[in-house]
């Protein structure tokens, strides 16, 4: 996949597909040095209603310094996976 635009959309997707709506839900988008970025996936989160409260943070240097500048990254409790 390419650009940023198309990879929010496939993130925004996968929250969709995944995640379950409840009205204490919290989304966290850790991000690298982009805050810009995070706050603009933040309001597509919202304006989708795919979560109460979205928080974001920045990463720590460890993982930084493995990704580098630019990661942003999804956490969220989704549907429970039980083996049948």
């Amino acid at each position: 996949m390419r650009g940023r635009k198309k990879s929010y959309q496939y993130l925004i997707q996968k929250l969709k597909e995944d995640g379950e709506k409840t009205e204490c839900e919290t989304i966290f988008l850790g991000h690298a040095n982009c805050l810009e970025e995070a706050k603009y996936l933040q309001q597509l989160i919202l304006k989708e209603k795919l979560a109460e409260k979205v928080i974001i943070c920045n990463i720590g240097p460890i993982i930084g310094s493995h990704t580098g500048a630019g990661m942003i990254a999804v956490t969220f409790v989704g549907r429970s996976r039980l083996l049948s």
